[in-house]
């Protein structure tokens, strides 16, 4: 690579493991056909900390991790939060046949995206955090129980309206929207001692 882009002033070849890599602190975009072995450290890395410079990406990963970024029911907490930041979408299905030699699943294309106006923001992008975490412990669990230890019962009688879902809404159904709906809920009209706070270490 280096003797591909050597006439090239403008390209600088950085030959480092990517998860120790330090981002840049200005804006900046990655194209990149990601190892799957490290997939999500890797989407953790440019997405946990909506801050940063990373404005946009496009990457290809497998395919089923793909899937899992952009499915319509979110079960781990830390995809929550990147979509109150981020607009995650599948292009499309890369068959394995595509490369040489093939690998053994089918690949995808991603692609990533800020947003224009945060959902949650940045500087709350913590304490969203822990809320996730608290609320997804039970991913299929009824809003009513998985909120209950935060919002007092008039609060979640209150938060449900705000929702505006159906009356057996799970957690794992919440739209980004909702989600960002419940964390301005909870900032608003709960008391900071009964925020969810960080795991124990």
């Amino acid at each position: 690579m280096k003797l591909k882009t050597a006439h090239n002033g403008n390209v600088t070849i950085i030959q480092q493991d990517i998860v120790k890599l330090q981002l840049p602190k200005e804006n900046f975009v990655v194209v990149s056909n990601i190892p799957y072995s490290i997939t999500t450290p890797i989407m953790k890395m440019l997405l946990n900390h909506p801050a940063s410079g990373f404005q946009r990406g496009v990457l290809v990963m497998e395919k089923g991790a793909a899937k899992r970024f952009t499915a319509k029911a979110v079960k781990d907490a830390y995809v929550a939060a990147w979509r109150m930041w981020f607009d995650i979408c599948y292009v499309k299905t890369v068959p394995r046949e595509c490369f040489a030699p093939p690998p053994k699943v089918d690949s995808a294309i991603l692609s990533i995206t800020r947003k224009a106006k945060p959902l949650v923001p940045l500087k709350h992008h913590v304490l969203f955090h822990r809320l996730a975490e608290h609320i997804l412990k039970a991913p299929k669990a009824a809003i009513d129980d998985a909120v209950r230890g935060i919002f007092t019962p008039p609060q979640i009688t209150h938060l449900k309206r705000n929702l505006k879902g159906t009356a057996d809404l799970r957690v794992e159904s919440l739209s980004e929207e909702q989600w960002g709906v419940m964390f301005e809920t909870m900032v608003k009209y709960v008391p900071p001692f009964r925020w969810p706070k960080g795991r124990k270490k």
